[in-house]
């Protein structure tokens, strides 16, 4: 186990710094791709209405894909249904929040 002087001199800082560079990174990349899909009409979650058509056209090209394309499918829609539920779960929390003061 490293001790405390095995780690340099602001090393604590330099990590920070060095995360943090690499969450840039992945920012600019993210909003590259985002750029690339522009012409997509973006998904209103708080439309439920819109968010069931798009699963169930992920749903629908699932069934219709290669056992390959069917993996991919499936963890884009995993990955959708988790922000969703995630999202909703952060709302509520701010619910309770504003009730609890």
């Amino acid at each position: 186990m490293p001790r405390s002087r095995d780690f340099p001199a602001n090393g604590i800082e330099f990590i920070k710094q060095w995360k943090s560079n690499n969450l840039d990174k992945i920012a600019v990349e993210i909003q590259i791709q985002k750029n690339k899909s522009s012409d997509v009409d973006i998904l209103d979650i708080k439309d439920w209405s819109d968010v069931k058509t798009l699963v169930g056209k992920i749903d629908e090209l699932i069934e219709r894909s290669s056992l390959d394309d069917k993996e991919v499918l499936k963890t884009c829609k995993l990955h959708i249904l988790d922000h969703l539920q995630q999202s909703v779960l952060n709302s509520k929390e701010s619910v309770e929040h504003s009730h609890n003061h």
